[in-house]
Parts: C-alpha cells; structure tokens; sequence
C-alpha cells in the first residue's frame, strides 16, 4: 500500500490525479497520452477502481478529481483492494475528503502563468465553540485558463464545505459538501503527419469539442471507537 499525503501533493504542484500517481510503485499514467477527459491511471497494468472516502467512483467517469479536495491518497496494490468491496485485480486507489480539524489553520495562494492562466485557492478552518465539539473546514478553488492551442479553454471552480460534530472523544460524525465545475477543451483528437503545424492550430469544431462537467456531492461520515479494539464506521454520499 502506499498514500500519497497532502504534503507531498502540494510539493508536487499536482494539478491532476496522473500527477499524484505517477511516482507511485506498480503505476502508470498518462496511458492515452494527450487525451485529457480523464483520469487515466491502471496498476499493475489493469484499469484501477477509484473510491472516495471508501465509496467506489466507478472507472472512466469522464470527471477529473481535483486534487485540491483531498488530505491523501491510498493506493491498494493486489488483493488487498478487496477490502473495500468489489475491485479489480491490480488494485484500487481511494481519495480521502479534507476534513475540520479542531485547530485554527488557513492558507491561500494566487497564480498566474502562460496561456492566459489565473488560478486563486483558499484552504482554511478552525472551532465553533468554546468546548471544541464543533469544528469547520471550508476549502476553494477558481482556475480561469486557456490551453496553447486556438479556441481552448481550461476553467475550473471548485468548493468544498465541512462541518464535525465530536461529542466525546470517542463519537465524531462529519459532513462534507462540494461543488465541481469544470468547462474544458480535451485535446484528444489526432494530428495530420504529412505536414508541418503550429501549435496552436486546433483540428476540431470549437462548438462541438469541448468538455463540461458539473458535480454537487454530499457525504455524511460517522465514527465510534467502543473503547475495546472495536471501531464503527459509516459513510453515505449522494452526487447530482
């Protein structure tokens, strides 16, 4: 198993799953090449299930994870990704969701960079109350970029809100809400060879190659430690 934590993503500057992924034993990334609708990752050369917070994803769902929204990454190499179900032979890999800390913490950055690329992002939280029951985490995104080639464009808004409720120190149910919106360009088509081009020219019809995702999701994650070696836990999530 290896995870892939929150450090290591940012000291990447990962901006896409196959970022996170690729210095990972038994992966590989980037199968397709420049076909960017998806996350394209397998181990141990099988396509790989995806889960988020122990809730399978599905494979190939045409919506690329944002890397912002997640603390690690897990990746199960074998059989051990039966442990979270059904799961295909080389392995699974499982996003786990940013979630309140009972601690005040905050940071934010703003990017600028080629292609006519602005990119802001906030990750911030801290306690409700005086008893430290009640603690919240509310993490942003705002990407607004164009691609190197003509008629392209790479927008990304992203909003993910958390909200714990810790009664004791042995009960702690979370809520998770977030907001994907993705509005995109795939560069996914091929290339004459019998020419030379620009790079910037575009082989495709701008009002029929473009790629638009918008996701709203809601996660409800319950946990109990009996104080005996036993621990319960419990996830349910609804995605429209």
């Amino acid at each position: 198993m290896s995870v892939i934590t929150e450090k290591e993503i940012e000291q990447r500057d990962a901006d896409t799953t196959e970022e996170i992924l690729q210095y990972t034993p038994g992966v590989i990334t980037d199968y397709y090449g420049t076909d960017d609708r998806n996350d394209y990752f397998k181990i141990r050369g099988f396509q790989a299930t995806t889960y988020r917070d122990g809730l399978t994803l599905g494979s190939m769902r045409g919506v690329r994870e944002e890397p912002y929204a997640y603390e690690r990454v897990e990746v199960l190499r074998g059989a051990n990704s039966t442990l979270f179900g059904p799961a295909d032979p080389g392995g699974s890999v499982n996003f786990v969701s940013k979630r309140p800390k009972f601690e005040r913490f905050g940071e934010g950055y703003l990017s600028y960079g080629s292609s006519h690329h602005v990119e802001a992002g906030v990750d911030v939280g801290d306690t409700l109350d005086e008893d430290e029951t009640l603690a919240y985490r509310f993490v942003g995104k705002f990407k607004d970029s164009e691609r190197e080639y003509d008629y392209s464009r790479d927008d990304d808004q992203f909003v993910l809100g958390g909200l714990t409720w810790e009664p004791t120190a042995y009960t702690a149910a979370t809520l998770i809400f977030d907001y994907l919106d993705q509005d995109n360009t795939p560069n996914s088509g091929g290339y004459p060879l019998d020419r030379e081009y620009d790079r910037s020219d575009f082989f495709g019809e701008p009002d029929f190659n473009y790629h638009d995702v918008e996701r709203t999701s809601i996660t409800g994650l319950l946990t109990h430690d009996f104080d005996n070696g036993l621990t319960l836990q419990r996830t349910h999530a609804i995605a429209i």
